[in-house]
């Protein structure tokens, strides 16, 4: 009897427009990418919080997934507006969030978003400590 093994997912990373494009063209499954601010690919141009409908639009016309990685740690002056980018990315329809902060994963949990743990997880807000 042969065993199937589920097909791995090709996820690229996207730092700017180009990079998205380029991704997607060549096929990938998924695309993560980060906003301003709010991930550890800080050297990257990154995208804001008003491209996310457009990036989920491009994503899945391509047939992959959008992956929203907010992966910096969370201080409490932030939660509010951590909260609103994520209410964002849901209503933008994107797929996943790739985090380690507990008040992120805790957030989108909360709205239904599917969040996929980063290596970097940690505690560092008073949310996380549930």
């Amino acid at each position: 009897m042969r065993r199937s093994f589920p097909k791995p997912e090709i996820m690229s990373p996207a730092g700017d427009w180009v990079s998205l494009r380029a991704a997607l063209d060549a096929g990938c499954n998924a695309v993560y990418f980060g906003i301003q601010g709010f991930n550890m690919r800080a050297g990257a141009v990154n995208f804001t919080a008003a491209s996310l409908g457009r990036i989920a639009r491009l994503c899945h016309g391509a047939g992959a997934r959008a992956y929203l990685a907010l992966n910096t740690i969370i201080y409490e002056a932030e939660l509010g507006k951590m909260r609103r980018l994520l209410a964002r990315a849901r209503s933008a329809g994107i797929d996943a969030v790739i985090c380690w902060d507990f008040s992120v994963i805790e957030a989108a949990c909360s709205l239904g978003l599917p969040v996929f743990a980063s290596t970097q997880m940690s505690v560092s807000n008073s949310s996380g400590l549930l």
